[in-house]
């Protein structure tokens, strides 16, 4: 049996999954997969698919490609090039 974690997380009245994304979180990794965070809780894959996802549940059409999320898109595919 392994030792439960202790860290600031440990008490807090929340589920074990939650636990999770808050150290995730905190170690600067995306709350999903774990992968590096490219914007606020997400990595660039997390971050894109949720931002189509919010697009599509408010009935947005136009892209605003001001947004970062955008940017690091493209960025990353004038890379992957």
């Amino acid at each position: 049996m392994r030792p439960p974690i202790e860290d600031q997380f440990t008490h807090l009245p929340v589920s074990r999954q939650r636990k999770w994304q808050m150290r995730q979180d905190a170690q600067g990794k995306c709350v999903i997969c774990g992968q590096p965070q490219a914007m606020a809780f997400f990595c660039l894959k997390h971050a894109v698919s949720r931002r189509e996802y919010e697009r599509t549940r408010d009935g947005f059409v136009r892209r605003k490609t001001s947004f970062t999320s955008y940017k690091l898109e493209a960025a990353a595919q004038g890379m992957a090039q």
